[in-house]
């Protein structure tokens, strides 16, 4: 019995030994990993000294770099990677090194990496105006269309800055995948047309165009044109290069039927409108809000006007509350078939120079004592200055070796200077801008009076109606103001302050 004891114990004892084997192996896996993370971190340890030192001795920090291309795709709380955060602080010899380091790394999927603001480092080289590393970005793979939270494009980006180097990059570098972009709205509706307008942008437009941007084309929020746009924002200088540089279309309407003369006679601004109207507006056009709707009128309109439009106005509202009872058995009421009759530029006029500008029936009836004279400035203007005078006046200019850009400052159109030189016949295009520009015969004959041309005076002094040398002293109002009492400028800052050409 005593012996058969140590026997059970041992046969106890047995199976516990079995039971601590496993646990031991696993402590062994366990150390064996240990020193392999530890040899790891020893070597990265000896590579990063070696890098260090080698960069301490060279001053070449790649090798520094290569030991964390790993990490070039990580990203902060902004969501910015390093090289998001790199063209942020304009560090480009940092973004060639981060560019360098990518491409030879699983890690080149970074260069089209969205932050938090779902912009792409592409986004923000446009944005801080760095056309070296826009090129750069694009040639290694950057994906222009991608879009930021706002629906832009690397291109809608380059018209927002107003910078023609930035934008010719981009449309450099597009190719014929991404040719389209030119045509694609934000999601605002804008293109970049547009964006370029509220810039003020005339050289981007111009580059925007010969890329293939239509430019008539209207944003889809309110079907305003590029030309709508300036003449909204008062950008004459832009809306005279639309027009003359980039055959916009005057007519083109909004989807309330608003043209762009519309927007100019609400505005009150006889500068844009004597433009528009030089230009082949049509100043009979409608939009598509009825008239018996509308509150505005006549400043000018006594009570017995008054009273008959309240009258019409009760009629107008009958007939359409007898076409709405009856809409059931007739159909669908449609308002665009209605009997009223929408606002032109008149209806819309805000000022007096305005409306005789329109030159409407109803200014007619308003303006009995200044209407014969309007009519007769507005003649003036627009026939004395035909395309025969002008190329005659033109002719004599140049015989005279009359220099265009002294004639330009008289006339005060030095903002347009860009233009003219760029033309083979500066002088013409002078000349020509004035009269669409609805200057008047007078001021240009008194320019011509200082700069000592007396043939061109005799020529249009032949050219003005009988009816101007009987009464001198009438005023009429223009696209350039009263000719009463105006001065001549002889200055640049004069020439520029001059109201006609003014840029607002």
């Amino acid at each position: 019995m005593s012996i058969s004891a140590p026997q059970t114990e041992g046969s106890q004892n047995q199976p516990t030994n079995t039971q601590v084997q496993p646990g031991s192996q696993m402590q062994t896996q366990f150390i064996q990993i240990a020193t392999a993370l530890q040899n790891h971190a020893t070597l990265t340890a000896k590579s990063t000294a070696r890098a260090l030192l080698q960069y301490c001795s060279s001053g070449d920090v790649r090798p520094l770099l290569n030991l964390q291309r790993h990490l070039c795709g990580v990203q902060d709380e902004n969501g910015d990677t390093p090289l998001h955060l790199a063209i942020i602080h304009q560090k480009p010899a940092v973004v060639q090194q981060l560019i360098h380091l990518m491409t030879k790394s699983p890690q080149q999927k970074s260069i089209n990496k969205f932050n938090n603001l779902s912009q792409t480092p592409l986004h923000l080289a446009v944005i801080t105006k760095q056309p070296k590393l826009v090129e750069i970005l694009m040639r290694i793979g950057a994906d222009p269309s991608l879009l930021d939270r706002d629906g832009r494009t690397a291109l809608h980006l380059a018209a927002h800055t107003g910078d023609e180097t930035i934008l010719r990059v981009v449309l450099g570098m597009l190719g014929e995948r991404n040719d389209n972009l030119v045509n694609c709205a934000d999601f605002s509706g804008q293109y970049p047309v547009h964006i370029a307008v509220k810039k003020d942008g005339e050289h981007c437009l111009k580059l925007l165009v010969e890329a293939g941007a239509k430019i008539n084309m209207p944003e889809q929020k309110s079907g305003y044109t590029a030309l709508h746009l300036a003449v909204r924002d008062n950008l004459l200088k832009v809306a005279c290069n639309l027009i003359t540089e980039l055959k916009a279309d005057v007519n083109a309407c909004t989807y309330g039927g608003n043209s762009p003369l519309h927007l100019a006679a609400s505005q009150g601004s006889p500068h844009l409108c004597s433009m528009l109207i030089a230009a082949g507006a049509d100043k009979r056009l409608e939009n598509d809000e009825p008239l018996f709707l509308s509150s505005s009128s006549s400043d000018e309109d006594d009570e017995s006007e008054t009273n008959n439009g309240d009258s019409q106005l009760q009629a107008e509202i009958v007939q359409q509350v007898q076409c709405l009872s009856i809409s059931s058995e007739r159909g669908a009421f449609n308002p665009r078939k209605r009997h009223a009759a929408g606002h032109t530029p008149f209806d819309l006029a805000k000022c007096k120079k305005v409306k005789d500008l329109l030159d409407g029936k109803r200014n007619l009836k308003t303006s009995p004592f200044a209407s014969k004279r309007t009519k007769t400035c507005t003649e003036e203007v627009n026939q004395s200055l035909d395309k025969e005078v002008l190329t005659k006046l033109c002719d004599i200019l140049i015989e005279d070796n009359v220099p265009w850009k002294k004639l330009a400052e008289k006339l005060g159109m030095l903002t347009l200077t860009h233009l003219y030189q760029e033309s083979t016949t500066p002088c013409q295009m002078l000349l020509e801008n004035y009269q669409l520009s609805g200057g008047p015969v007078d001021f240009l004959v008194e320019a011509l009076q200082s700069l000592g041309v007396s043939e061109g005076v005799r020529l249009l002094n032949d050219c003005k109606p009988k009816e101007d040398e009987q009464s001198s002293d009438s005023t009429a109002d223009s696209g350039f103001g009263s000719q009463s009492g105006f001065t001549i400028p002889s200055s640049v800052g004069e020439g520029v302050a001059n109201p006609a050409v003014a840029n607002h």
